[in-house]
């Protein structure tokens, strides 16, 4: 093919035709995975057919097909796969004038392969074996912009490689994200996909006691109801002190809260007590951790 090519002057006929050379570099792609010329033959019978007669799309399933048989089509959604150097690329660090020439192929062919999807493009790549073809992809992509106070600006980092800890199934590692969502690879071999809302509900919670504080040089308190003594702001209250702080939790009834200011108890369910302030609106507090903290106090109650 070479022989013919360059020794008997193809390649300048075909540039003097302004045909298309790319044909030759295919042909010759081709013709290294396969051991002679009667294989060779046969494969691009077969691929003759395949690009004649493809296959009826389908709305179920996959279609599996090669970049080369490819062309000309087109597809809704395209999942092009291993792309990772050495493969696409197949050489990451072209040197001499051969090795440049195919690098430039397959860079080609990898165009050919994105510009099949008409609506969603999936490229699949590893964490630790990227492709150059993405990393070159990827700076003329637009770039997410967001507010430095936007909540969302601390998830702008990479989370593939990060620790995930789930409530029950204990330490998993994000080895895929994608718009929000998280492929999860847990320690005994389990995966799972989850969107960062999700993460965020099913993650495991570990609390720790607050460490002790000072007040104009006094451990700090939470503030009781009046007449009752002050719980230790490093330990858990009573069922007596949960008792009493209930007992004083009535509509009407005003509070102070460090952030919020002065309030008024809206409506108290188990628990759970709400506030009126008048600057922030309705706001509910656990009313016994908020008294343990020292976040809310009953109006005129100032011990410490």
């Amino acid at each position: 093919m070479k022989r013919i090519w360059t020794e008997l002057r193809y390649k300048d006929y075909v540039e003097q035709q302004q045909l298309d050379g790319n044909k030759f570099e295919i042909l010759t792609l081709l013709a290294e995975r396969e051991a002679d010329l009667n294989t060779l033959v046969a494969r691009l019978d077969y691929l003759r057919m395949l690009v004649s007669a493809p296959p009826e799309p389908s709305s179920e399933g996959l279609i599996l097909s090669t970049v080369h048989s490819s062309k000309g089509l087109e597809y809704e959604t395209v999942y092009l796969l291993d792309v990772l150097d050495g493969i696409l690329p197949a050489v990451t660090e072209p040197k001499g004038p051969e090795e440049q020439r195919r690098y430039q192929e397959e860079r080609r062919l990898f165009y050919v392969a994105m510009t099949r999807a008409k609506d969603h493009l999936y490229l699949f790549s590893c964490l630790d074996r990227g492709s150059a073809f993405i990393r070159e992809s990827r700076r003329e992509l637009p770039v997410e912009k967001t507010e430095e106070d936007d909540l969302f600006a601390a998830l702008r980092e990479e989370l593939c490689g990060k620790a995930y800890y789930h409530g029950q199934k204990g330490r998993g590692t994000v080895r895929a994200a994608c718009e929000g969502r998280c492929m999860i690879a847990y320690t005994d071999g389990e995966t799972e996909t989850l969107t960062v809302g999700q993460m965020y509900d099913r993650r495991r919670v570990l609390r720790a006691a607050p460490s002790r504080t000072t007040v104009q040089g006094k451990p700090r308190a939470a503030i009781p109801p009046a007449g009752r003594t002050a719980p230790q702001w490093d330990r858990s209250l009573t069922s007596e002190e949960t008792t009493a702080l209930m007992a004083g939790a009535v509509r009407g009834r005003k509070v102070i809260h460090t952030a919020f200011g002065a309030g008024t108890i809206v409506s108290c369910q188990g628990a759970v007590m709400t506030v009126q302030f008048p600057q922030s609106g309705e706001k509910k507090f656990v009313l016994p951790d908020a008294m343990r903290r020292g976040l809310l106090r009953y109006d005129g109650d100032d011990s410490v």
